[in-house]
């Protein structure tokens, strides 16, 4: 798992280098996977270009994407596609300074805790179907490679689609949620700011009832049971993540041969 520095990302990896189990490796360069690049340094726009990425697949819902729009070069050449997953519809719309503060004060964050997030990922495969058949699709076309797969944090919906892009390589179950759990060192100082905010914040009397920080850290962390509640629920519904992606993802043998391809080095 590669992390590359680029100012005003926190998630933004490489996929390449990881092993499959029919022999051969991930190809370097060719899929990365990030946070929402709506921060993105202009500092960092050099090293954004080098890394030739041709593809953007933003997993956002249209309201985050209006928020938050990604700051790309403009010469860098890269096609945006929006394949967007609704995973907490709440918190996916457009929000005033207003909203914000209505959130917190009105105690709605306490709901947002692991029990949430596992129920959330539950509903994942099927929320997520539709942007995975666009992803392989985009696939489909070597030309469009390197490709960045994003949502906002990088962590849940980008962190269910990169697995099942992995699976569908090759890559071993075990080294998959390696790969997803490692948002949480990525991510480490991000998190730590958020969580001194709210201990500072449950200092206040009113503070106290707002959240718990065991709660906001089940919410923004990348834990292993939620990822392994979504594969429980493709398990449950298809049998498998094989018939899963030849089934509402429709990804073919040929296709996935194909890609198997140009996307492994041997």
């Amino acid at each position: 798992m590669l992390r590359i520095e680029l100012g005003g990302t926190c998630n933004f990896r490489d996929l390449g280098g990881y092993e499959v189990a029919q022999g051969g490796r991930v190809r370097k360069g060719t899929l990365f996977r990030s946070d929402n690049l709506s921060g993105l340094e202009t500092g960092a726009f050099h090293a954004f270009r080098a890394l030739g990425i041709r593809t953007v697949v933003d997993l956002r819902t249209a309201h985050e994407r209006a928020s938050r729009p990604n700051r790309v070069p403009r010469d860098a050449s890269v096609r945006s596609e929006h394949a967007p997953i609704s995973i907490v519809p709440e918190l996916e719309r457009r929000w005033s300074v207003m909203d914000r503060v209505r959130f917190v004060l009105g105690g709605h964050l306490a709901r947002f805790d692991a029990t949430f997030l596992r129920e959330a990922y539950r509903g994942l495969p099927e929320r997520a179907a539709p942007a995975l058949r666009r992803v392989f699709s985009v696939l489909a076309k070597r030309e469009h490679a390197p490709m960045l797969v994003l949502c906002m944090g990088g962590k849940d919906r980008t962190g269910f689609c990169v697995a099942m892009l992995l699976r569908a390589l090759g890559v071993p179950p075990e080294t998959v949620m390696d790969d997803y759990c490692f948002t949480n060192v990525c991510a480490k100082e991000r998190v730590d700011r958020v969580l001194a905010v709210t201990r500072f914040v449950s200092k206040v009397p009113i503070g106290s009832r707002l959240v718990r920080e065991a709660d906001l850290r089940a919410f923004l962390e990348a834990r292993p049971e939620y990822l392994e509640a979504a594969l429980a629920s493709v398990h449950r519904d298809y049998g498998s993540v094989e018939a899963y992606l030849a089934g509402p993802v429709g990804l073919t043998h040929d296709a996935r041969e194909s890609l198997r391809e140009w996307a492994l080095e041997r």
